[in-house]
């Protein structure tokens, strides 16, 4: 789906970190109060990329309507599972990406936090 492809920016705080459910025993203890993330989505493959340049995780993405299913590759970020199937429903308006839970599925919680915005 041509305007999911691209890079996606999210800004976050640790407190909506573990609010949105993350257990904070899974937070690098290093992890800052504040940060962002890139998520990188190009022909069914995605990666998200932290500030310093390091990709956390790789993967693959299909889109079927509203609904976006990630699966990470091996090695997969700390709390992840390299396999597991994440379904959101997704929503792009004008440069502005939201996820939600899909029913009854598994979700990166990390793409509930806050909208991205497109990075250019």
């Amino acid at each position: 789906v041509a305007v999911l492809e691209g890079r996606w920016k999210m800004n976050w705080t640790r407190e909506e970190l573990i609010a949105v459910g993350i257990p904070e025993k899974i937070l690098l203890k290093d992890l800052p109060q504040k940060g962002w993330v890139v998520y990188e989505f190009r022909a069914g493959r995605f990666r998200t990329v932290i500030p310093n340049g390091t990709a956390l995780g790789r993967g693959t993405y299909s889109v079927e309507g509203d609904v976006l299913s990630l699966v990470y590759d091996a090695p997969a970020p700390r709390g992840y599972i390299a396999g597991h199937v994440h379904r959101h429903r997704w929503n792009v308006y004008r440069d502005t990406l939201t996820f939600s839970r899909f029913p009854d599925s598994d979700a990166d919680m990390v793409l509930l936090v806050n909208p991205l915005t497109r990075a250019r």
